[in-house]
């Protein structure tokens, strides 16, 4: 069954709250200095789920944490102290952003989410400053995970909330430490379901190709995958696509990788991956 659409200008009630709340805080508050950031603590974020991918970040000790949880969603606040600064972030189907940029006054600025270059979109009002993005690619597993694990939407959508320049400096810096910490996994099949997995494979090499041989077909792997599901249905068994990738491939080309699989699947819940280390 097809995930419902999280639209622009139709925001989840839930999110467009936070929104205005985030920034109804900042209008009213006068502008501090920055938090002081010399103590950390790692705090885990849940997904939405039991089977949703967790992320991590270290935030200074002290910030305040709550949470808004939908059945296909859920958004983790994390505000400062002072109550100055206010991070969000959205996980889950769909994500857009607040406000569209047709006649929006926006300014941009490039930042940095777990080693991954971003650019923010920026609103001043007064004192107070808003800024968000949408990030790429971000839970998809990378170097060294083992294992099942189960497509979810790929994009976080970020957003800061600050009283002032200095504030939300230090809070897009924040981000610089969130990172997957576990992808969305797959339950372990039973015997019965073992037994009635449908497989098939690819290798990565280490220069980024992929090795596939479509049993006999000229088809592309992408070309490939939804046929293979199908088949497997009018079977009655279940898709199971095995990635075995070179420790030395690149993070990017593992990430394309798993990315193609995944654009090329009108439903990729009905497909359960696991990916295997080269020896």
């Amino acid at each position: 069954m097809r995930q419902r659409k999280r639209s622009v200008g139709r925001v989840d009630s839930r999110i467009a709250a936070c929104f205005l709340v985030a920034l109804a805080g900042c209008f009213s508050c006068d502008r501090v200095s920055s938090e002081n950031t010399a103590l950390s603590e790692t705090l885990e974020l849940p997904g939405f789920n039991e089977r949703s991918a967790i992320l991590a970040i270290d935030i200074p000790i002290g910030f305040g944490y709550e949470v808004d949880k939908g059945v296909d969603f859920i958004v983790h606040r994390l505000t400062s102290p002072s109550g100055s600064t206010q991070l969000g972030i959205y996980v889950g189907n769909h994500p857009s952003t607040f406000i569209e940029d047709e006649g929006e006054d926006w300014s941009s600025l490039s930042g940095h989410v777990d080693e991954r270059e971003v650019v923010w979109k920026m609103r001043e009002h007064k004192e107070a400053v808003f800024a968000e993005t949408l990030v790429d690619r971000f839970l998809i597993p990378g170097h060294g995970f083992e294992g099942p694990f189960i497509f979810q939407d790929s994009r976080l959508h970020l957003f800061v909330s600050a009283g002032g320049k200095a504030d939300m400096e230090a809070g897009l810096g924040f981000f610089d430490s969130l990172r997957l910490q576990a992808p969305a996994v797959s339950r372990s099949s039973s015997p019965s379901e073992e037994a009635k997995l449908n497989r098939i494979s690819v290798h990565l090499k280490k220069d980024g190709k992929v090795e596939w041989k479509g049993q006999g077909h000229d088809e592309t792997l992408e070309e490939m995958l939804p046929t293979f599901i199908q088949a497997s249905e009018l079977m009655d068994e279940v898709p199971m696509l095995t990635v075995e990738y070179d420790p030395e491939v690149s993070r990017d080309a593992f990430r394309d990788l798993l990315e193609l699989i995944m654009k090329s699947l009108d439903y990729p819940y009905d497909l359960k991956m696991e990916l295997k280390k080269s020896k």
